[in-house]
């Protein structure tokens, strides 16, 4: 996969930086900068002036950013500065256009750079490292979809705040401080509104689950990824809506998946469209995504990127701490969808009352079992629950279902069936029962889902 590549390839620069770093003043000028590693925060703001936008960085120094033009396209370049105010990295990075464009770039300064700095030190097809003494040369040249980033850093190796040698436990390497996550030429958080190339967008809410409304489950080790956005088109043409998003889960690219039911109260995204200039959209799109990932990344077409991790999560995602295997029994409660289902009480009968005048039998030699649910919307949204969607009934290990009585009431609940039309308000609750016929000398029953199981025995009948 191309994250563990990128991976290999941060590895190996820390590797080359400790290696290189004593020694050596690696005070070298990228081709596309007008100053040297090793420079002053002064010399950088003589040369560039003053910065739009200056970075405050983790390590406690700062980064300059300025629009760069190199190999002939309209980049940007940025200067990492230390808390000794001197210069340990220098960034180029720029977005292609296209494969070709992309390619030819690529190419052309991979050539130009193993004539300058000797045949590369670790290569493969998402990077390449060229190391020298006190400094390192790193590309990162990822291509994926709509995205065509290459991200070009000269690093030197024995700045105080750069170094991988540092003796400072407070600083932090410059691979680790600054290195580029995939593709991405700029992170973001849920909640956080930021500008890109021509657009501004926020991405505020975020969910992750096996099921959703009425619509068929994922399959087996999927689920369904959700993100509520409002983006906004800030440029002078039309913003292509359909090539602006790439979701990506631990670095495998994932396919969008359509509903048509509103989500936290916000419609579906419509692909095959366009955002006029000056005007905004506020949507949500759905992917299909590993049911067990890490962290997803929601990529934009000039490669920024909004990384989310499960405590980004809203309240319809799926629990972490259940899975199929997990069992519930009577009196417990179970969490799907952000619906809290706890299956309050059981009884066997042998028959059930419509009024006074009318009842139902089972089958000879079988029995009703009855069974009492209190549910509880404690997600944000209103939603609906429907009982024969939810649950696959098994009695002795063979697949069976519910039996239903229209409109009949026990202990003055109605048949879940019944109400599977009501909309449950955020942070309301409903009860209801169903049944289930079963053969006399039963002993178990499993009500299933993607969240576990409620089991229950004939012993607690006894």
């Amino acid at each position: 996969m191309k994250t563990r590549k990128l991976l290999a390839l941060i590895m190996t620069i820390a590797l080359a930086l400790s290696l290189f770093a004593c020694g050596a003043s690696g005070n070298v000028k990228p081709p596309f900068s007008e100053v040297a590693l090793g420079s002053s925060e002064s010399d950088v703001t003589n040369a560039y002036g003053e910065s739009e936008k200056v970075d405050e960085l983790d390590n406690g120094g700062k980064k300059y950013s300025y629009p760069c033009t190199y190999l002939g396209v309209d980049g940007k370049v940025s200067f990492s500065i230390g808390t000794d105010s001197k210069v340990y990295r220098i960034n180029w990075s720029y977005s292609a256009k296209s494969d070709d464009e992309f390619n030819t770039l690529v190419d052309t300064f991979k050539t130009d750079y193993t004539k300058q700095y000797g045949d590369p030190s670790y290569e493969n097809d998402v990077g390449t490292i060229w190391s020298g003494k006190g400094y390192t040369v790193s590309a990162e040249t990822v291509s994926m979809m709509n995205i065509h980033r290459i991200l070009i850093s000269f690093l030197q190796g024995d700045s105080k705040s750069g170094s991988s040698t540092s003796s400072d436990s407070n600083t932090e390497t410059a691979v680790e401080s600054e290195a580029d996550p995939l593709v991405a030429t700029a992170v973001y958080k849920k909640g956080e509104s930021f500008e890109g190339d021509g657009y501004k967008l926020s991405i505020d809410s975020v969910d992750a689950t096996p099921i959703f409304d009425g619509y068929a489950d994922a399959d087996s080790g999927t689920e369904y990824f959700f993100a509520g956005f409002e983006l906004e088109n800030t440029s002078n043409a039309d913003l292509d809506v359909n090539s602006f998003f790439t979701v990506v889960a631990d670095g495998e690219e994932c396919s969008f998946i359509n509903f048509y039911d509103k989500y936290n109260d916000i419609d579906a995204i419509t692909w095959n469209t366009s955002v006029a200039a000056g005007r905004k959209i506020k949507n949500y799109f759905s992917a299909v995504v590993p049911e067990k990932w890490n962290e997803i990344q929601i990529l934009c077409s000039d490669g920024s990127a909004v990384f989310i991790k499960h405590t980004d999560l809203g309240s319809i995602s799926a629990d972490e701490n259940s899975s199929e295997s997990t069992i519930y029994y009577l009196g417990d409660t179970m969490t799907r969808n952000g619906m809290k289902i706890t299956l309050t009480g059981a009884r066997q009968t042998e028959y059930v009352s419509k009024d006074s005048y009318t009842y139902y039998e089972p089958a000879e030699g079988k029995v009703f079992v009855i069974l009492f649910f209190d549910i509880k919307n404690d997600s944000d949204q209103t939603q609906r629950f429907n009982a024969l969607n939810t649950f696959d009934v098994f009695i002795d290990d063979y697949s069976d279902r519910f039996t239903s009585f229209l409109y009949t009431t026990v202990d003055d609940m109605e048949d879940l069936n019944d109400q599977d039309y009501k909309d449950i308000l955020s942070g309301k609750s409903m009860s209801g029962y169903k049944v289930i016929e079963a053969p006399a000398n039963w002993k178990k029953i499993e009500l299933t889902t993607r969240q576990g199981a409620f089991l229950i025995e004939s012993k607690d009948f006894v």
